[in-house]
Formats: C-alpha cells, structure tokens, sequence
C-alpha cells in the first residue's frame, strides 16, 4: 500500500501541479453563449444554464402588428412575461402563446394604457414541459412597447 501511494506522489510530482490541473480544466462542461442570439423576427433569444428569455420590441400599427418573440421551453416551472412601455396616448398588449404540439393558443395576457411616462407590468405563468411559449406583441398608436418571456 505504501508503494502504491509514494508511487501516485512521485507521478504527481512528474507531471507538476499544472498538469493536474488542467486536467481537471478539460472535466468542465463547454460555457453556454453570453450574448443573445438574434433570430428572424427581429427579437432574440438569450441561454443562460437552464434559463431561456426571448424578446420582442419596436411593434407599432406602421412596422408590422402584431409581433411575435421567439418560443422558449416549458419545463414544468413558473415562467413570467413583461410588457414595457414608454410613451403617452397608447395602448399596448402582450398575449402569451402556448404551443401543444397541434396549435398555437392564448393562455394568458397583460393590457396597459400609457397616459404618462414608463410602465411595465409582469406576469408569471406555469411552463408545462414539452410545451413551447411565445409572446404576440400589439401596440395602438404610437411607436415602441417591448415585452420578454423568461422560463426559469
């Protein structure tokens, strides 16, 4: 036993502490991108671990309405939805989508009228697993709004 252990500390001792530690370097799982990844729809999708948020902004009558996010996994977890809004004289709505394999349906949503400055209003919704979620965008009049999806 005590050959096999001065054995183990002689080979240590070869291959220096740097080595046994990158070693251990190489064990670690590859990081997950930092930035967000812009899809077609012009919102984008951020990775984070066991996290995804998907955003959508900019929907105004002129540029296109509604707008959609990207989707995002249900994991049988509580997930939340934000609208934001900045500008005065608007209505604005976000419409929480969930996908069931056949069809797309609203479970959920937030209605804000902005009379003066910021408003933001958050919701929270429980993600079933094997069900995909996504935000449709209105805004009546004016320009901007932004809304985010987070699963957790």
């Amino acid at each position: 036993m005590k050959k096999m252990i001065s054995g183990i500390l002689a080979a240590s001792v070869i291959l220096g502490a740097s080595s046994l530690a990158s070693a251990q370097e190489t064990a670690k799982p590859a990081s997950l991108p930092s930035s967000p990844l812009i899809d077609s729809s012009g919102g984008s999708i951020s990775i984070q671990a066991d996290q995804q948020r998907a955003t959508v902004s900019k929907a105004t009558y002129q540029t296109g309405w509604p707008k959609y996010s990207s989707s995002v996994n249900g994991r049988n977890r509580t997930g939340s939805f934000t609208l934001s809004y900045e500008d005065g004289g608007s209505v604005a709505s976000v419409h929480l989508l969930e996908y069931n394999g056949s069809s797309w349906n609203e479970v959920d949503n937030i209605y804000i009228n902005v009379t003066l400055g910021y408003v933001s209003k958050t919701k929270y919704y429980y993600m079933k697993n094997g069900y995909d979620y996504k935000l449709k965008l209105e805004v009546i009049d004016g320009d901007g709004g932004s809304a985010a999806i987070t699963n957790y």
